[in-house]
This record gives structure tokens, sequence and C-alpha cells, in this order.
């Protein structure tokens, strides 16, 4: 599909009819009438992840579907790259599958869950989703409301996170969870097989592996090139691992204790939306969580929590917050999980003894995969400064540390 071929007025008309239905009751009309699309404009979207899917802004402005007056709806639509060779990556890797089914199925039986045991569904872990087909070997599409049009932005890298993004980040993905350990142990939902289009422990070892002997050899070079004799040892260690990998991150990825739930698994700032609060009385009063949104799904698979946990850390904290705050994140992380888990009448504590010093051991662990995929990323790094010195800083202390 693409914008000339296939999102059209009578396509978009036929989106919003379905979303509407299914969100605010069948027969949004009372005489059950379609919205009409009154006007619509389509743009191309300059994203951080344009070599995984094309990206389209769609603001469609239509009326009746439940409501009167004209209104608008403010869309993004991610398409498969019209590239060759990122179409035949995306496809061979099942990215498009998988990041459809978790908006399609997983984050829907996730909030009716929610709905069901705590009477109202959390602040939403993602963008709403409007549509999402998958056709094997063939076009993908996933339309979701932009939530530029709420403020919502991407965390700049370059930047990094303060603790209060990195606070909202954390409890986003401590009810993440929460919320598919407690389905898992509560309904016995096996979430393996439930969601057979999540990301096997196999299938990410292997893509790990790809991905750090494709960037660790740039990163040896780039290393070396700088001729700091401090560095010397570490990057003596980084050669060691520009071998086979694949059993090395399959056992990393694979959950070593009972506390195994549905992760993000690609936890870094530019998959993070945020919204800064109104003003100081509204940061008081709002959910920290409701100031973040978790995009790009496509490495979603079922692991050990402290695996997202890390890597967020790791990846996008400064050096000097890194150091500083991660005991506190960890506490903040742990504080979430647990009482979003007890709503659930799951206490992790009790029945499962999971301790926060268990955590902290589980995070310990998950620093590797952590740190082995940043080193994998040097791309992102490179031609910034700053960010080259911030992974020259994380390196260095993790090896310093054992890590690796």
């Amino acid at each position: 599909m693409s914008a000339e071929q296939g999102i059209t007025r009578a396509w978009l008309q036929t989106v919003l009819d379905a979303y509407l239905r299914r969100e605010r009751g069948a027969g949004a009309d009372a005489d059950g009438k379609p919205p009409t699309i009154d006007d619509y404009d389509i743009s191309a979207l300059d994203a951080h992840d344009s070599m995984l899917s094309d990206l389209l802004a769609i603001r469609v402005r239509f009326s009746g579907g439940g409501g009167g007056a004209s209104r608008e709806a403010r869309l993004v639509a991610k398409l498969l790259p019209q590239d060759p060779v990122s179409r035949l990556t995306v496809q061979e890797s099942g990215f498009d599958r998988r990041e459809i089914g978790v908006y399609r199925r997983l984050l829907p039986d996730a909030r009716a869950f929610q709905r069901r045991c705590l009477g109202a569904p959390l602040p939403p872990a993602a963008p709403l989703c409007y549509h999402a087909e998958h056709k094997p070997d063939c076009e993908s599409i996933l339309v979701l409301e932009d939530l530029r049009a709420a403020g919502f932005r991407v965390a700049d890298f370059s930047e990094c996170l303060t603790e209060e993004r990195a606070r909202a980040a954390l409890t986003q993905a401590a009810r993440l969870h929460a919320t598919t350990f407690a389905m898992r142990v509560r309904d016995g939902v096996d979430l393996l097989a439930k969601y057979e289009f999540l990301l096997r422990p196999q299938q990410a070892a292997a893509l790990y592996d790809h991905f750090l002997g494709r960037g660790l050899p740039h990163l040896v070079d780039f290393l070396k090139g700088l001729q700091r004799p401090e560095l010397a040892g570490l990057v003596a260690r980084l050669k060691t691992y520009v071998t086979d990998n694949t059993a090395l991150f399959h056992g990393l990825v694979t959950a070593k204790s009972h506390l195994s739930a549905v992760t993000h698994s690609d936890f870094w700032c530019n998959n993070l939306l945020f919204a800064e609060p109104a003003g100081s009385a509204a940061a008081a009063d709002e959910d920290a969580g409701a100031r973040c949104r978790l995009i790009d799904w496509q490495l979603a698979q079922v692991s050990t929590p402290t695996n997202d946990v890390a890597l967020l850390l790791l990846s996008s904290l400064s050096a000097e917050v890194r150091r500083a705050r991660t005991a506190a994140l960890l506490r903040h992380y742990w504080a979430e999980l647990t009482a979003t888990a007890g709503r659930f009448g799951v206490s992790l504590e009790t029945e499962y003894e999971y301790s926060l010093e268990r955590l902290e051991q589980d995070f310990r662990r998950s620093r590797k995969l952590a740190v082995l995929l940043c080193a994998g990323s040097v791309d992102v790094t490179q031609g910034c400064r700053r960010r080259e010195e911030r992974l020259i800083a994380l390196l260095t202390d993790m090896h310093a540390e054992g890590v690796f």
C-alpha cells in the first residue's frame, strides 16, 4: 500500500468507522450511519526508524460517526519500507507482524484484563490503534493516533533522559510487566502460546548476534582510532566478542526466574514519547505514566523484566545520572511493579518470594545484555561527541565492574 494507491477517502472512512464502533460501541450513530470524511491530507513523516517502516502523517476531518460537529483525527500510518532491501529485512524478521500483533491483540487484552480486575484500565502504554493489518509476503499497515497533536515528542538521544522522564518510562514498563505477569499467573495464560507472534528466545539470540556482529567491528575501529591508552583493555575485551555469540545471547534473553513477562525489548529513549505536565500543580496530581508512551514494539518478547530496565538506564541516561541515580530508579521501578501486581491480587514478595534484592540481582545480569546491545548500536552514537563520550563512559564503567 502507498499513499497514492491505498490511503483513499473510502479506506479512511472504513478505518474510522471500524474504530468508532469498536471503541464507542456498535452503531455509534443512532441511525447507524458511518462517519463522513469531509477532508484529509497526507504527508511524509521524517522519523527515527525509517529503515523499518515508511511513516505517513494523516489529518482527517470528519463528521458523524457518533458526534455532531465536524471533528479532526490526527493519525500516523506505518507501512512496509519501499526500499526493497529494508522491506525484505522487515518481512523476514517478522518486525511488521510482531508489532501489529502487539497492537491488535496483546495490548487490547492487557487493557481488558486491567478493566476486569481494576474497574478501569491504567493509562495506555502505547498510542491508540485505529487499524492494524498484516498480509504475509505482501503488505502491512498500522494506523495509530498521532500523539504529537497532544504534545508528545520523542526524547532527544543526544540530550539523554532526565530522571523525571526515566521514572515515567519505568512506571509504564513496570505496569506492562506486572499486567502481563498477572495475566500469566491469575488467568493461566501461556504468553508464548497465546501470542505466537512474540519473538522467541532463539530468534532474539540470532537477531542480537547479527546486530552485534555488524556493529562491534566498527566500535573497535572507532575506539582504536581515538588512540587513548586507557581504552586498550576495553578494546581487547570487546575483540573477544567478534565471534558467534548466539549461545551467549540465548542465555541472556531466556528468563532465569519465574518472574517472566512481556517485555518491550527495545526500551530506549528513541522509542519513548513524552508529554510535559501542564504546570507544577498539574504535575503533582498527574499520573507519571500518563506522560509516557512506548512505540516500536517490533522486538516484543517474553523475558526477564529487568532486561527493559537495564537497557533504558544504560542507553538513555547521562553517565552522571546513571552513576548517581540507578539505585533510586530501581527502587522506583520496584515500588511500581509491586504496587501494580498487588492491585491484581498478586503479591510478588509473599507468593513468589521476589524481593528488591532479587530484582537487583536480575538487573545486574541484565546489564550484560544491555551493554552488548549498546556496543552493537555504535552507529547511533557516532557523529555526535556527546553520544560518543557517553558510550565510552558506559563501556568503561561496565568493563571496570566486570559486567562484560
